[in-house]
């Protein structure tokens, strides 16, 4: 026996009636005659393993159901409605010959639930909560009485949760009312049971991907999936791409355990996040933070170089000096400004449409700016006292004479097989080096008080002022549409970008010049569709994007400086030239002695996913059945960095008195090494970009079957395949060392020897070389693809009226 009925969308009408039952009560004795039906073969052959890990890519939930009558009988065509309470759309369906109904695809909200037919008083079920990937199964009970007669349950106890696995959903009530500095409401994932948190307990804005992902299952689990209305929402090394804000968000669900074959591609926790849709009454929000620097206490090693500074100056009788001192402040002004708003609502054009009911938005915009200074462990550097800068090394002689004697390279020579060197007469270093006074410009004059200094004179100076600026915004847009009363759809992007303004420790000479200049941008879209065939089959496709880049960007005090400027070579010129950045070509001293001047070209990497997924969602009888794709490409780009303007190295290398010396000191020694031009090496970048795409492929069958009210089952079968990484371009080594491949250079190789020979050795072959992906046979891909089948088998249960447990199993 089978009833087929027809399943729409429409605005909910409380005053109106939801349609009559097609089926008499004499033919009820037929219904509950009719054998139940399941596929023995298929529970028995997904008993046998079970996945490993699942990510939580759906967000929408299920409303299922069975309706009885007070006998315990089945019901079949029994009209159904379920209705969103914000959003006042309708879904109507029909109950099969089982008297289930299903209405998958839901968004996380509250919804109202109707079922009536002649002969029995009308059901209302209100205030019913449905959460994020929750699928909730309600029981329905019809009286025999007039259509007229109601029965209403008004938000009764928890209604059973089918779903089998361990997870916790934090409400939207919950992500707008627990307190987070910062308004990311990921953060909150750290206070769920079963989720261990690895970062640190330090300030996580909504630019901080990095701490934020420091979510891992029990145990330390890592491979954490991340997804936004049901697509991936990936960056670098699994991290999240963008961290919405706490008001834009309706729902997070944090699932340490799952056994649902739609579900793939991870193996630790899996969190899911739910944007929130617009309703048909515009509602808004603003809000504002504001933190001054002078409401925060002073670090104690910021109090100790304030007074020591003034100390020193009372010791030495400078009366002028100190109290100048005291004027200034401990710290440097800081502050910090974050904002945000929403707003959401039906699209309407006056006069022209009005889409209540039908097309609704919800738009956000917010961001923050930090203007304030660098951590103070980070703001002692060492810089060439006044003395040294001029040449004069002689202090360090007081200190000890025989680690800090300086020695003239030019007297280098050979005594019983060792370099010997001269000593320079009391430590005076002449200045020889031709680019020496362009780079000590930019070197600021010592600060810090002998309390703070070394002997030596390691972190004189203080960079107080150091800045630590921070710039995001976001923006983020989801609409959602009731075409027909078959057609649904949403569509959603989002932007954000973040610029760090950090390290550059050379402010008081050269503003910018130190800066790291850290960027991060993301752009995602998604739109999905959902189209309702008939009261028992629904399909839903989706369709995202989404992009991470990650870099350091240079700025135009970095970019004002050039090789030729200083006077190097012209192929110095040339090369930088045709890198992404010319820059001031490196100073670099050991750890421990001055600090380096010049920072690399720091380059760019984007990651980038496209995804493709669609599902075919079946009731027939209690069993709930799905089938899918889930087909994604993964994209991995790089603009190269590096040091393309060059690095110049100076250690003792030169300046020691044997080359087998290994006492001599770094301070006073790698600055002369420097004002004489004699560096210990000198290097050049040549990096190449890359261009690398992986192909990710699944398929899965999953089939939630119903048992009794009580009990539901879930078995399904997941396959997976992982490509291995493509170079687009074929740049890369594969495929072995082939000794026999004729180079580019065997010819002029083999031409060069002939000319000069070796006696006995008339000629030679050069030959043998990699082999590059692509080429002579040799693969395309970086590494193997993987095949993966994954079966897996959970179940829930309600074991008692007010107790509810979820329990799941598998065997491998």
């Amino acid at each position: 026996m089978s009833v087929r009925g027809r399943s729409t969308w429409l605005p909910y009408n409380p005053t109106g009636t939801a349609g009559s039952g097609r089926r008499r009560k004499e033919r009820l004795n037929m219904v509950r005659a009719c054998p139940r039906s399941w596929n023995v073969a298929t529970v028995a052959l997904l008993a046998l393993v079970s996945a490993a890990g699942a990510a939580a890519q759906e967000t929408r939930g299920t409303i299922v159901g069975t309706v009885r009558d007070v006998s315990g009988g089945v019901l079949p065509g029994i009209t159904v409605v379920v209705t969103s309470e914000g959003m006042n759309l309708s879904n109507e369906t029909v109950t099969n010959a089982r008297g289930s109904f299903e209405f998958p695809y839901l968004l996380p909200g509250t919804y109202t639930v109707v079922v009536q037919a002649d002969g029995f008083r009308k059901f209302t079920q209100t205030g019913l909560q449905l959460t994020v990937n929750n699928r909730v199964d309600l029981p329905v009970v019809l009286e025999v009485g007039a259509v007229m007669d109601e029965v209403t349950v008004t938000a009764s106890s928890p209604l059973l949760d089918t779903t089998a696995s361990a997870a916790s959903t934090l409400t939207n009530r919950e992500v707008n009312s627990l307190p987070m500095f910062g308004n990311s409401a990921l953060l909150l994932a750290r206070s769920v049971p079963g989720v261990q948190w690895t970062g640190q307990p330090n300030y996580l804005g909504l630019h901080s991907n990095i701490g934020a992902s420091a979510v891992n299952a029990a145990g330390g689990v890592g491979g954490t999936e991340y997804s936004l209305d049901g697509v991936p929402n990936s960056g670098p090394s699994r991290r999240v791409a963008y961290l919405p804000y706490t008001d834009t968000v309706s729902e997070i669900k944090i699932e340490t355990a799952g056994f649902d074959a739609s579900k793939g591609h991870s193996s630790g926790a899996n969190i899911s996040m739910m944007t929130k849709s617009g309703t048909n009454h515009y509602r808004g929000s603003g809000t504002w933070q504001y933190w001054n620097q002078d409401w925060n206490a002073t670090q104690s090693t910021t109090n100790a170089a304030y007074y020591g500074r003034i100390d020193a100056a009372d010791r030495a009788g400078d009366a002028e000096e100190a109290q100048r001192l005291r004027s200034e402040r401990k710290v440097p002004p800081g502050h910090h400004n974050n904002w945000a708003s929403v707003v959401g609502g039906p699209v309407s054009m006056p006069r022209l449409f009005q889409g209540r009911d039908k097309l609704f938005f919800f738009f956000s915009y917010n961001g923050f700016k930090d203007a304030k200074v660098e951590e103070p462990t980070a703001v002692n550097r060492t810089v060439p006292t006044e003395a040294q800068r001029r040449g004069d090394f002689s202090e360090l002689l007081r200190i000890d004479p025989v680690r800090y004697q300086i020695y003239d390279p030019r007297t280098a020579r050979l005594e019983n097989g060792r370099v010997v060197r001269d000593p320079f007469p009391n430590n005076q270093v002449p200045i020889l080096n031709p680019l020496y006074n362009a780079y000590l410009k930019l070197y600021p004059m010592p600060n810090n008080p002998a309390g703070i200094v070394s002997r030596e004179g390691s972190n004189n100076y203080l960079a107080s002022a150091t800045p630590f600026n921070w710039d995001y915004k976001a923006f983020s847009n989801r609409i959602d549409w009731n075409v027909s009363s078959r057609h649904r759809a949403f569509g959603r992007w989002s932007y954000n970008s973040f610029l760090e303004d950090r390290g550059d420790w050379t402010y008081e000479t050269a503003r910018g010049l130190h800066t790291n200049g850290l960027v991060r941008k993301n752009v995602g879209a998604t739109v999905d569709h959902v189209f309702l065939q008939n009261s028992s089959t629904i399909w839903n496709v989706s369709v995202a994007y989404n992009r991470f880049t990650e870099g350091n960007e240079r700025n135009d005090v970095q970019r004002s400086f050039s090789p030729a400027a200083l006077g190097l070579p012209a192929y110095l010129e040339e090369r930088a030239a045709k890198s992404p950045c010319r820059l001031l070509p490196q100073a670099d001293f050991s750890d421990g002695s001055y600090s380096d001047m010049g920072v690399t070209c720091g380059g760019f990497t984007d990651y980038s996913v496209g995804t493709v997924r669609a599902e075919l969602s079946k009731l027939r009888g209690t069993q709930s059945l799905r089938a899918g794709v889930d087909l994604r490409r993964h994209w991995r780009s790089n603009i190269p960095g590096g040091n393309t303007s060059g690095v110049f190295s100076f250690r003792n290398t030169f300046v020691r008195q044997r080359d087998d010396t290994n006492n001599a000191g770094l301070l006073g020694l790698e600055w002369a090494a420097f004002m004489l031009g004699t560096p210990s090496s000198v290097s050049i970048d040549t990096n190449d970009s890359y261009n690398l795409v992986n192909p990710y492929y699944a398929s899965y069958v999953q089939d939630d079957w119903r048992v009794n009210a009580r009990l539901t089952v879930n078995v399904g079968v997941r396959y997976e395949y992982e490509g291995g990484f493509i170079e687009r371009a074929n740049r890369g080594v594969g495929g072995g060392f082939d000794f026999g491949a004729l180079l580019p250079i065997s010819a002029a190789a083999e031409a060069a020897y002939r000319a000069n020979p070796m006696p006995g050795l008339a000629s030679i072959e050069v030959r043998g070389g990699n082999n590059y992906l692509g080429a002579n046979g040799a693969p395309r891909t970086l590494s193997d693809g993987q095949h993966s089948w994954m079966p897996r088998l959970g179940s829930g249960a309600a074991t008692a009226r007010s107790t509810i447990r979820t329990t799941s199993s598998t065997t491998a």
